[in-house]
């Protein structure tokens, strides 16, 4: 397995795979797959094509195949930039259970500690999701907060919990 950083040409596997995950997930991820499907861009390809400073986006890859996602977004307000997220955290189902998941955000996670003044990363995950849990666990991430309706699907609300790691 490769982890590395995404860039202007893997804008067609990032679209892929970032469209399978909204499909297949959607009560995980905030942005919506109707609403993404059609578009000859996603919003997060500018990132990719262009870089953005603490904004950005990393792929595991099986034998050159994009399987898995994970990227950072780094707050820009001044009161805040000591603070990212991690998010569209994603690894295709049939590669489940590899370690995969594990490896893309510990990749994520290093280049992310590499930024001058970032000491809190952040991300939220749907309650439901355990084995996403476990993962970010694993990673060094603690539960701080669980987040009532944060997300709305087909009339139904789903808790999420938010979850921090202080920079080691």
């Amino acid at each position: 397995m490769v982890y590395r950083r995404l860039g202007r040409g893997d804008c067609e596997a990032y679209r892929e795979v970032r469209k399978r995950a909204l499909k297949e997930n959607p009560t995980a991820f905030g942005s919506d797959y109707d609403s993404v499907k059609d578009l000859p861009r996603l919003g997060f390809e500018d990132y990719l094509e262009n870089y953005h400073e603490g904004t950005f986006a990393f792929g595991a890859f099986d034998n050159g195949k994009l399987v898995g996602l994970c990227s950072f977004l780094r707050n820009r307000g001044p009161k805040e930039r000591h603070r990212g997220f991690i998010i569209q955290m994603y690894i295709v189902p049939e590669m489940a259970g590899q370690g995969i998941g594990l490896g893309v955000l510990e990749a994520v996670i290093v280049e992310a500690e590499k930024i001058k003044g970032l000491i809190q990363l952040e991300l939220d995950v749907n309650v439901a999701n355990k084995a996403a849990i476990r993962i970010y666990e694993k990673a060094g991430f603690k539960p701080v907060a669980t987040l009532p309706n944060n997300l709305m699907y087909n009339g139904q609300c789903y808790d999420f919990l938010l979850m921090v790691r202080g920079k080691e």
